[in-house]
C-alpha cells in the first residue's frame, strides 16, 4: 500500500499521517474479521489495516498512531454484499 489519497491532493499520505477523523472511518467502517488473531477480509482493507498496524479485539478496534493509542468501538455491524 503507497497510503492514501486525500481530498485536494494528487500524492498518497502515509496512513498515519491523515486527519484522526479519516483514520476512525477507515478503522470502523470495514467488514474485517479476527479469524485466530489475523484480519481476514477485503485485501484493500486487510492492507490499510495493516499499514495503520491495527488490531481487531472483542468489541473494540485498536492501533497506534505516533505513539497513542487510538480505540474505536463499532456499535453495529451491517453485512454487505458487493
Amino acid at each position: 500500500m503507497r497510503g492514501i489519497v486525500q481530498t485536494n491532493s494528487v500524492e498518497p499520505s502515509k496512513a498515519f499521517d491523515i486527519k484522526e477523523e479519516t483514520l476512525s472511518i477507515l478503522l470502523g467502517c470495514n467488514l474485517l474479521l479476527n479469524i485466530n488473531g489475523k484480519a481476514i477480509g477485503d485485501p484493500i482493507e486487510v492492507a490499510m489495516f495493516k499499514e495503520v498496524r491495527g488490531k481487531l479485539e472483542k468489541s473494540e478496534v485498536t492501533c497506534e498512531k505516533k505513539k497513542k493509542k487510538k480505540k474505536i468501538f463499532p456499535t453495529r455491524k451491517y453485512q454487505f454484499k458487493s
